[in-house]
């Protein structure tokens, strides 16, 4: 009792109807007031989940908990009456919470808050279901944000985020992610600043915008769902947004893709390259270091060559084209053919001494995964040699550190030119693991790793 901060975190989970009964709330709002009280001045810790995810299935599965949300009013009240204090916000709740006559009142200044999570809930009981509600951030005062996440979006449910938005308003915010099922408006970008990583993740859907939005943030990570219309998603989003500051790319898959859609199965996507290389023209590519491309598919065989010589600065470099939840479909009906990582390989060997034509000259750290089971070409152990070789400066400015899964030859790189090659890199201080997938279908991986 004597030690406020023990009492300071306060995590409050609606997972059944007993929880919302009149004794259930009565408890909480004991508790809740007893918390407060020996938390003293304590910044505060708050997890309110009203339903948690973790809910009990209703009679449909469907995992809702039919409540009166206004029946949880007065334990609002005490905890918005303490929002001065609020360090980490974390909000999982229905529709109607957000509604423009609101359940949670929206607080136009939090002084001390750090990081916010909005978790909007789709109710299917609820008569304001499919409103579009949550807070107007032009009016929010919180100068010391680094996370700010809205996830679990339910589809139609959209942030107010007018266009008319100030452009990054939260200097301090470092961290964006809007994890929707249908992706809002790219207004939101506006909300980023220089320093600020923006994730746009597990979403199967887009609104297309208008016009071009600026976006300040200096990382963009995307991950959607992949679907069948996820190509044509995507190309909308990177034609419709200008990242001037950006030094940063990461595009993968969403989390839980197969689990989530079991009627609709995981798809091959087709990498938006023309939108990419559009893109990069409304960036500063030269200033670009970090590239992540995992689990998309593509055509062109020259891909590399057309992608590379934008990124001069390039010190990091990673590609996965082993297809998302493989494991669980290991023969697509298409085929999936690794044209990205052979032509990268092909594009970074350097067969002159290091002059302005070399591609990615500062290239620091690379990773390549490619398909289990499949041998991209004959000689592949002395491709990647002689790729390892020709970027290895002694550990000065080239290339360091090198990671390859899912080549079966790469096992037998001990022996012969190849691995004499790789074992004096390994002697002289090059970081390298080899990686093997093995039995086919599973994800069974042997790693070797020498320093």
């Amino acid at each position: 009792m004597s030690l406020p901060k023990l009492w300071s975190r306060m995590e409050i989970q609606v997972e059944k109807v007993t929880d919302v009964s009149y004794e259930g709330i009565r408890c909480m709002e004991y508790f809740s007031k007893l918390f407060l009280q020996r938390s003293g001045d304590a910044h505060l810790d708050l997890v309110l989940a009203f339903p948690s995810r973790n809910t009990e299935k209703g009679y449909y599965g469907n995992g809702y908990v039919k409540m009166n949300a206004s029946m949880l009013k007065p334990i609002i009240g005490v905890f918005y009456s303490q929002s001065q204090r609020w360090q980490h916000f974390s909000l999982s709740a229905y529709d109607s919470f957000f509604h423009p006559n609101p359940l949670l009142p929206w607080v136009e200044s939090l002084p001390s808050i750090m990081s916010m999570k909005f978790d909007a809930i789709d109710n299917t009981y609820d008569p304001w279901n499919g409103y579009r509600p949550l807070p107007i951030f032009k009016r929010l005062s919180a100068p010391s944000l680094r996370t700010l996440t809205l996830g679990g979006l339910a589809s139609g449910w959209l942030v107010d985020a007018p266009r008319d938005i100030p452009a990054s308003p939260f200097e301090c915010l470092q961290s964006l992610v809007i994890s929707p099922d249908c992706l809002p408006g790219t207004a939101l970008l506006r909300l980023a600043s220089v320093s600020t990583s923006v994730t746009l993740e597990n979403f199967n859907d887009c609104e297309y915008p208008d016009s071009t939005i600026t976006c300040l943030a200096g990382a963009l990570c995307v991950n959607p769902f992949f679907t069948e219309g996820t190509g044509f998603q995507l190309e909308e989003i990177l034609r419709s947004i200008s990242l001037p500051n950006v030094t940063r790319f990461s595009f993968g898959a969403g989390v839980s893709t197969a689990s989530r859609y079991k009627w609709d199965p995981v798809q091959l996507v087709r990498f938006p390259t023309d939108q990419f290389l559009s893109l990069l023209h409304r960036c500063s590519a030269d200033q670009i270091t970090h590239l992540t491309i995992n689990h998309y598919s593509f055509g062109n065989p020259d891909i590399a060559v057309m992608i590379l010589p934008r990124l001069p600065s390039l010190t990091h470099l990673e590609v996965d084209e082993s297809p998302k939840d493989w494991e669980c479909h290991p023969f697509q009906q298409r085929p999936f053919k690794p044209t990205l990582t052979s032509s990268f390989f092909e594009a970074l060997v350097i067969h002159t001494p290091i002059s302005d034509h070399t591609l990615v000259p500062q290239l620091r750290e690379a990773s390549f995964s490619s398909q289990p089971f499949l041998n991209m070409t004959q000689n592949i152990g002395e491709v990647v040699a002689n790729m390892l070789e020709t970027r290895w400066r002694g550990g000065q400015s080239g290339l360091t550190r090198a990671k390859f899964s899912g080549f079966r030859s790469l096992l037998d790189m001990d022996e012969g030119s190849a691995g004499s090659i790789i074992k004096r890199l390994r002697e002289e201080g090059m970081s390298l693991e080899l990686g093997s997938f093995l039995d086919l279908g599973r994800s069974l991986v042997t790693l070797v790793q020498a320093m």
